[in-house]
């Protein structure tokens, strides 16, 4: 995750990001594990967001992310979403627009937003 990305000023009060996904078929919450292979933030979260729809949360509160110099305006966070149940990210609104060839060039995620809290900042460029 590099929430202030290359060339772009984002609010220096963003502290954590969210992906949204909609459960599919008769998969419930439980049946829904996140793990992180690398984080440089706090664990990854799941919550309800409402009806089907969860988010995973990303909290970097605590941590700098500001346009600070090459190593403090980033975070680096990866994680994994899986389903004991039957779940297709494919038609799942954070997922729209992103890159799923290994190697592709990297693209910028609009739906996977980024907060300060419960609250949502501006989108990259606004």
């Amino acid at each position: 995750m590099n929430p202030c990305g290359t060339g772009e000023n984002l609010r220096a009060s963003a502290r954590g990001a969210r992906q949204y996904f909609t459960l599919d078929g008769d998969t419930t919450a439980a049946q829904i594990s996140v793990s992180a292979a690398y984080n440089q933030c706090k664990a990854p979260t799941l919550h309800p967001f409402g009806g089907r729809t969860y988010y995973v949360n990303v909290d970097c509160a605590g941590t700098s992310i500001a346009p600070a110099g090459q190593s403090q305006h980033r975070r680096e966070v990866q994680f994994r979403i899986a389903s004991t149940g039957t779940w297709d990210p494919s038609n799942d609104w954070s997922y729209s627009g992103v890159a799923t060839t290994p190697g592709a060039t990297p693209v910028l995620a609009r739906n996977i937003t980024l907060h300060s809290g419960a609250t949502r900042a501006p989108d990259p460029g606004a």
